[in-house]
Parts: C-alpha cells; structure tokens; sequence
C-alpha cells in the first residue's frame, strides 16, 4: 500500500515490466497477444510449482535442519529458474525446427 493504495512490489513490478517489454518487441493485442498468454503460464506453472513443492517437502525438511531447508529452497528457485528457461528455449527450438507452431499440432483455439 502507497498512501492508502495498492502497489506493485518486488516480483509484481517484474512481471509488469516483463509484459511491457514484450509489448515494446510487438507482442500487441493487434497480433493477437493478450493477457491470455499471461493467463496460460500463470495457470501451467502453478501445477509445476505445487508439484516442485510437494516433492521438495517430502524429500527435504526430514532431512536437513530449517536453516539449511529455507536456503535450499531459496537456491533452489533460482537455480530451477534458469533451468527451466533454457528447457523451455530448448524445446521451442526443437519443435520450431520439427516444423510446429502449437507444439502438438492441436488447435490453440486462437483465430487466425
């Protein structure tokens, strides 16, 4: 809160920034990008996020002492997120080359 309003902080500020450079390279609504797009990630990366989550507090907290627990998973999330975006790259490149637009050849439900 700022003077009695919502702000965006942190990560929320990133996001934001993220949506608008991406704007700024032509990913516009005319194009057919819309917040759609931001819906869709928001939505598949829960899943993976829950079940990072599932699987990290079944292996981890029995394991080591709460200290060591809070850095794992700190370096861990950093760590996962470059691997993820290199995975991600890797896969767009590999279906890219394969002759993909969807990734599956099912309809996207996009027009156009």
């Amino acid at each position: 809160m700022r003077d009695g309003k919502p702000a965006l902080e942190g990560t929320s500020v990133a996001i934001v920034e993220s949506w608008a450079r991406l704007r700024e390279a032509s990913f516009t609504e005319d194009l057919g990008f819309t917040a759609r797009e931001a819906a869709l990630c928001v939505e598949t990366l829960t899943g993976l996020a829950r079940e990072e989550l599932r699987r990290f507090g079944a292996r981890v907290p029995a394991k080591v002492d709460a200290e060591t627990t809070r850095r794992l998973a700190r370096e861990g999330i950093d760590r996962a997120n470059e691997l993820m975006s290199l995975l991600r790259e890797a896969i767009l490149l590999r279906l890219l080359a394969a002759g993909s637009q969807s990734g599956d050849g099912a309809d996207t439900g996009d027009a156009g």
